[in-house]
């Protein structure tokens, strides 16, 4: 059987970054709460458009920093009634006629992004990084930690791919459940 190279730095460093992007791609832009300046020197207002304003009226602090009679919305209302934008008018009436969501609520992890985000890169919990197992053993141990007994593989593969996190190309590891405990054989020997 040939021998596994071992994780570079480069690669190791672009595993951390994807977790690190991951993260930030949760935080902010599921909240889809964004704000454009203008290219402009002074960069003291914002460009606003139909699809920011819909954006932002997803949220309650969106439908509060910019209600309705505000000179802004006007504007964007008469710019999508001079262009003839009927979908903007109907996407409104949706959005207006649904309860607002809390700010942060949609920004949060679920337990296994979490779970994933948190052990993707750095060995914890007496597990190894989990970027090094294969997709049996990364669904086993998600089973395992998160009590989750009729998680599959495909939807942890699918967890893992929307989050954007890289995968190591490699060599991977298994998993196997012994005496209450796991073990994973090493593979990067030197």
């Amino acid at each position: 059987m040939p021998k596994s190279r071992p994780i570079t730095k480069e690669e190791l460093a672009a595993i951390k970054q994807s977790v690190l992007d991951a993260r930030f791609g949760i935080k902010f832009w599921r909240k889809k709460f964004r704000r454009f300046p203008k290219s402009e020197s002074n960069f003291t207002q914002i460009v606003h458009d139909e699809r920011t304003l819909l954006l932002e009226y997803r949220f309650d602090i969106g439908r509060e920093y910019y209600p309705l009679n505000c000179a802004t919305v006007k504007e964007i209302v008469q710019h999508a009634l001079d262009t003839g934008n009927t979908s903007f008018f109907v996407k409104l009436g949706q959005l207006l006629a649904s309860p607002p969501l809390a700010f942060g609520r949609s920004g949060v992890e679920t337990p296994i992004e979490k779970f994933l985000l948190d052990h993707w890169a750095e060995p914890k919990d007496n597990l190894p990084e989990l970027f090094y197992l294969t997709p049996a053993a990364l669904t086993k141990a998600c089973r395992e930690s998160l009590k989750l007994s009729g998680l599959s593989e495909d939807a942890v593969v699918k967890t893992r791919r929307r989050l954007g996190l890289k995968p190591f190309r490699r060599l991977k590891r298994g998993a196997v459940f012994r005496g209450g405990r796991w073990t994973f054989p090493p593979v990067d020997r030197d």
